[in-house]
């Protein structure tokens, strides 16, 4: 028996079920999003989490980015502006991102972004949790998990 026929193909669209309060464009805040196999599956079980429309290879994503920045250096505003468009400053970051390590808001919005650029606005913080039928939590192992 070959491994592919034994795969279980499950999905849920969260995006449509989730209180987009954070910003109108495509921040959302999501809490307890279920998905139901109802199916047997034996270890190892493989979960694996998809990202549509999100083109993280895209040129102007990649090219969203200060080099020097990245590498600790401080850049003014007019050094990174083409560079890091369209994420050049605090106010441009999603409103919960414009708080330092500490969780205190700016108060200079027109401050450069630390880091600035797209990749710095992508954040995920999805947290998956596994049960079994009898709502017993099965531990997922973050080894190996990048393919």
């Amino acid at each position: 028996m070959s491994q592919s026929s034994g795969v279980v193909d499950a999905m849920v669209r969260y995006d449509e079920k989730c209180d987009s309060t954070l910003n109108s464009v495509s921040a959302y805040a999501c809490k307890n999003v279920e998905l139901v196999v109802a199916k047997d599956m034996k270890k190892p079980v493989y979960f694996y989490y998809h990202l549509a429309n999100y083109y993280q290879n895209h040129r102007r994503y990649v090219k969203s980015r200060d080099p020097k920045q990245q590498r600790g250096f401080y850049m003014p505003y007019d050094k990174v502006k083409a560079s890091c468009d369209p994420i050049v400053q605090i106010k441009d970051l999603w409103p919960y991102q414009q708080k330092d390590l500490n969780g205190v808001k700016f108060t200079n919005l027109d401050d450069v972004a630390i880091p600035c650029g797209l990749i710095a606005k992508s954040l995920f913080n999805d947290k998956f949790k596994m049960t079994d039928k009898d709502g017993t939590e099965i531990k997922i192992s973050e080894k190996n998990i990048a393919w």
